[in-house]
């Protein structure tokens, strides 16, 4: 490539830099200016470093966590993406494939090297990954040139099976496990997106690509549109959130109560109880009912109430209800307590 070449490269990153630059800029001086920078300080210096520099929200996982999660994460096409080795392989050099190969790799070293690990942080390399097995497909894996060995295909397959059974079958035993109970729903689930994908399998493997790959969607979009629309919002334990909205309702002392929640942050939490709820720590939540005790409201999950109680000094709380669930966030049940102060 000549100097008119790379100047004319050059020009074009410049171009792309200052559209990133133009869509980004309106956002963040306006958060600067609303948080008068505390939002830089939070989200940069505590919470991106803290990930980086340990395992922040309970996740501190060891490299290899992403690639052995992958099989669920992408699933039903992770077998493609598999089958889609030897293909990007040999077509390195073309430049639509090596700007795939530079989208996914340095980011999902990056994923796999920074301790704080969870499951959706790999998802915006998953295009390119849908891209490099979609095109690898549509060229029949070049059968004629590099058809993948026997072993990589039953290897795809059974990597394949293993992680769209284990995502059909934690579907049909969340509600067991989150609230002690079978829902019909998910455990009807398995056999029918299981035979939807095996039909699929079936396909794929003797070539048939349009009807295998609709049978794949088929399967997947039965699997999340039950999941999603039925099993999910029918258990209560996991919307712990929408559980102290309801009960807040039904016991809030004034029209106006305020809620400060100690162990329990959320954000969904804030949605659904209003902007005036304090996420804070245990001796928090005991100043905020000793600042109103009225009407302020405290929710305490149990890691906080020592604290929450010791705060208080002589003055006895009020539990009104208390709640029991699982944080999907950090992985980890949930009790808690609601209290106020009785009127004196």
């Amino acid at each position: 490539m000549g100097p008119r070449g790379r100047l004319a490269e050059a020009a074009e990153a410049a171009g792309g830099a200052r559209i990133v630059v133009a869509i980004a800029a309106p956002w963040l001086i306006a958060i600067a200016i609303k948080s008068k920078g505390a939002f830089f300080a939070e989200s940069v210096g505590h919470d991106m470093l803290g990930k980086v520099s340990g395992g922040q929200e309970g996740k501190g996982l060891p490299p290899g966590y992403y690639l052995g999660t992958f099989w669920v994460t992408f699933a039903p096409w992770s077998l493609l993406a598999l089958l889609a080795v030897p293909w990007t392989w040999a077509r390195r050099r073309l430049d639509t494939v090596r700007f795939c190969i530079a989208w996914i790799v340095p980011s999902w070293l990056v994923f796999e090297a920074v301790p704080t690990k969870l499951l959706h942080y790999t998802l915006p390399v998953f295009p390119a990954i849908a891209a490099l097995a979609a095109a690898a497909l549509l060229d029949n894996f070049d059968r004629s040139r590099e058809r993948p060995r026997r072993w990589l295909t039953v290897a795809a397959v059974a990597l394949g099976v293993i992680g769209f059974g284990a995502l059909t079958l934690a579907v049909a035993v969340i509600p067991w496990l989150v609230g002690q109970r079978i829902d019909p729903i998910a455990v009807s689930l398995v056999p029918a997106v299981g035979g939807l994908f095996a039909l699929a399998l079936h396909l794929l493997l003797r070539g048939e690509r349009r009807i295998g790959l609709a049978a794949g969607v088929g399967a997947a979009a039965l699997l999340y549109v039950g999941t999603y629309a039925a099993v999910l919002p029918s258990i209560d334990g996991v919307w712990v959130s929408r559980q102290a909205a309801r009960v807040v309702a039904q016991v809030r002392p004034c029209a106006d109560s305020a809620v400060a929640s100690a162990g329990y942050s959320e954000p969904s939490l804030v949605f659904l109880l209003g902007t005036p709820t304090k996420l804070v720590h245990g001796a928090g939540a005991a100043t905020h009912l000793l600042s109103d005790r009225a009407c302020g409201l405290a929710l305490v999950e149990d890691r906080e109430a020592a604290a929450f109680l010791d705060s208080l000094g002589t003055a006895t709380p009020l539990p009104l209800a208390e709640l029991a669930g699982f944080n999907y966030n950090t992985g980890k049940r949930l009790h808690l307590t609601l209290y106020r102060l009785p009127a004196s």
